[in-house]
């Protein structure tokens, strides 16, 4: 019923009620359906395959046609009904609209031409590509999405940074994941869509799987991880001092061999760098130590007392939670400029890079918890807090510098 109204609607074809059956519809489409084309156009929309036009229409064996097409629209009405139609009503207003263009590019299709647009064909046949128009129509473009380790405190601190009024998305019924989504307004006007969200469990996996859902379904431009992470280093780094990286990589990533009775590991790591223009711009918060008082002082419980700096350099990702100082300092023979470590950011780094082309760009800030060699959760709120304050300070104030190409056009 619905894929009738559909065409109808797009005919612009006057009918005499607001509540018809199937084979009214049919019958009406029938009638106004110029030229030729009208049985390449049913077959098409209707995806049953190719029937061949006619130079003359016969209305009665055509509707006859087009209600066996469109028997599972209505199994209840009477296919041997006869149609009426006086002509004088409004036109029939669908539920979910084709536009113009798709429907013209429709109808110059020839017969056994099925690529036909999924807006067309319902919403059980609906391709990728019709996912992301429905997404798009429904919420508008995302340009951000941020992925967090954890509910609490990490995608908390993120919903109430800067104030937004951030609001749940409709559940989806092929994704049992559960988002959320605000507006973001930079400095300069822009506005920007943001959806964020976390995963059930932290680790690697858990982080790519969401992450990749998320670049699939809502294509940002830009997706940034913010939550909390391990220092790498207590005597040059302090309680929530929030950790950019310029590499993510995955340190446990390598072989295990026997060289004479002792084991040893060789590590393939695999880095990843992010884009040279994020990197640039970070490099120069880092320096000016810009809003970092600011974000500071704006923590309204305890605070450590120490300086509140950004630190850009290399973080390593793993599986497990580390509470040995060895194992940093194996690390760092390989990473000599090594900030932090953690449990995803390679992960979602992996995703931007590998799932869809070209990729977006990749954000990660991680702020200090805690160190390997001194675990505690005393800090992590703090921490997360500066992570995601300085996310939304930074994208709000650099966006237009970090997609310069997108702001000329739009001027």
């Amino acid at each position: 019923m619905l894929r009738l109204a559909e065409i109808v609607d797009e005919l612009g074809v006057e009918i005499g009620s607001s509540t018809l059956s199937p084979y009214d519809l049919a019958g009406a489409i029938i009638r106004g359906t110029p030229g030729r084309k009208f049985s390449e156009l049913i077959a098409i929309v209707l995806g049953e395959g190719p029937i061949q036009p006619r130079l003359r229409r016969d209305l009665l064996s055509d509707e006859k046609r087009l209600r066996e097409l469109c028997q599972d629209a209505d199994p209840e009405s009477d296919p041997t009904e006869e149609s009426e139609f006086n002509g004088d009503g409004p036109s029939s207003t669908a539920a979910h609209q084709v536009t113009k263009k798709t429907w013209q590019a429709a109808a110059q299709m020839g017969p056994g031409q099925h690529d036909v647009p999924s807006e067309m064909i319902g919403k059980k046949q609906e391709t990728s590509s019709g996912v992301k128009k429905t997404m798009q129509k429904e919420f508008g473009v995302t340009d951000v999405v941020i992925v967090c380790a954890l509910h609490k405190p990490e995608l908390e601190k993120v919903k109430f940074a800067g104030g937004a009024k951030w609001e749940p998305l409709p559940a989806h019924y092929t994704d049992p994941h559960s988002y959320f989504r605000t507006t973001y307004t930079t400095k300069k006007g822009s506005k920007l869509n943001v959806v964020a969200s976390a995963p059930t469990q932290m680790g690697l996996s858990a982080s790519a799987v969401l992450a990749t859902k998320m670049i699939l379904r809502f294509q940002p431009k830009l997706v940034a991880m913010v939550g909390i992470a391990a220092g790498a280093s207590g005597d040059k780094q302090g309680y929530g001092n929030i950790l950019a990286a310029d590499t993510t990589f995955d340190y446990g990533s390598g072989k295990v061999m026997d060289n004479k009775g002792v084991v040893e590991f060789q590590p393939d790591p695999m880095p990843l760098p992010i884009d040279a223009r994020l990197k640039s711009r970070l490099k120069i918060w880092e320096s000016h130590r810009t809003e970092l008082d600011e974000i500071y002082e704006s923590w309204p419980a305890e605070k450590p007392q120490t300086v509140l700096n950004l630190h850009v350099g290399s973080l390593g990702s793993g599986a497990s939670v580390i509470d040995d100082p060895q194992v940093v300092s194996d690390i760092m023979t390989h990473w000599r400029k090594l900030i932090g470590i953690e449990m995803e950011a390679y992960a979602v780094h992996r995703a931007c890079h590998d799932t869809v082309s070209p990729e977006p760009k990749f954000l990660c800030l991680k702020s200090i918890c805690d160190f390997a060699h001194k675990k505690a959760d005393s800090w992590q709120h703090y921490a997360a807090y500066t992570a995601a304050e300085f996310c939304y300070r930074f994208l709000t104030q650099e966006w237009e510098n970090l997609f310069p190409d997108e702001t000329q056009q739009g001027d």
